[in-house]
């Protein structure tokens, strides 16, 4: 065996169709279907020489090309959730990277416009800290989240009262003749909602007016 060639230390299953081949040089690891293996010849203890190597690393980012762009053509992602997604097919870190690089270049996919969209869909239904929280757990960073809220409540300085108001009455209580007690829960369930207690306050006492 060559220097170049790389050791086939294991194969695992990865479903009926699939095998997860891990090499010994550098920790490399891919999937390829059954009939893959039998192409390029590859079995536990062999070897896979570099020429080789390189041709299924070509067929993979293509593999991972094609997977990507038909998850996106279905919905709008995140560059998160892309990675996770290839990452669960068992693609490798610099594949996924590379895959990524071409879906933003293309904008298949891109935050700064995730974010701004959902902001503008839910605004009217969810609280800023809502909408934050749900972004933030799609993988988007804060710097983006925060510049996407900014630029719509500065636009809609009134869409949280708005919103307070419109939960308020979709719950048909009077806050004139509530009592505290009534008043207190109202006011938990608004918090629990991300709204804050000063802006709370505010539209209640509006509502009294």
């Amino acid at each position: 065996m060559e220097n170049s060639d790389y050791p086939v230390i294991e194969i695992r299953d990865v479903n009926s169709k699939k095998k997860l081949i891990c090499l010994g040089k550098e920790s490399a690891s891919f999937v390829l279907y059954n009939a893959e293996l039998r192409k390029f010849g590859i079995k536990e203890g062999g070897s896979i020489s570099s020429d080789t190597y390189l041709k299924i690393i070509e067929l993979l980012k293509e593999r991972a090309r094609n997977r990507s762009l038909y998850i996106v053509t279905r919905k709008d992602i995140t560059e998160s959730q892309l990675r996770s997604r290839l990452k669960e097919d068992g693609y490798a870190e610099e594949i996924i990277d590379e895959t990524v690089v071409f879906m933003k270049e293309h904008s298949f996919i891109n935050d700064v416009r995730y974010a701004g969209n959902y902001v503008w869909c839910k605004a009217d239904v969810k609280s800023r800290r809502q909408i934050e929280t749900y972004l933030y757990g799609k993988g988007i960073s804060r710097e983006i989240i925060e510049s996407a809220c900014d630029e719509y409540y500065a636009s809609n300085e009134d869409a949280e009262e708005e919103l307070i108001r419109k939960l308020i009455e979709k719950r048909r209580v009077d806050v004139r003749t509530m009592s505290y007690e009534e008043k207190s829960k109202l006011m938990a369930y608004l918090a629990r909602k991300g709204f804050g207690f000063d802006n709370i306050q505010y539209v209640i006492d509006e509502m009294k007016r």
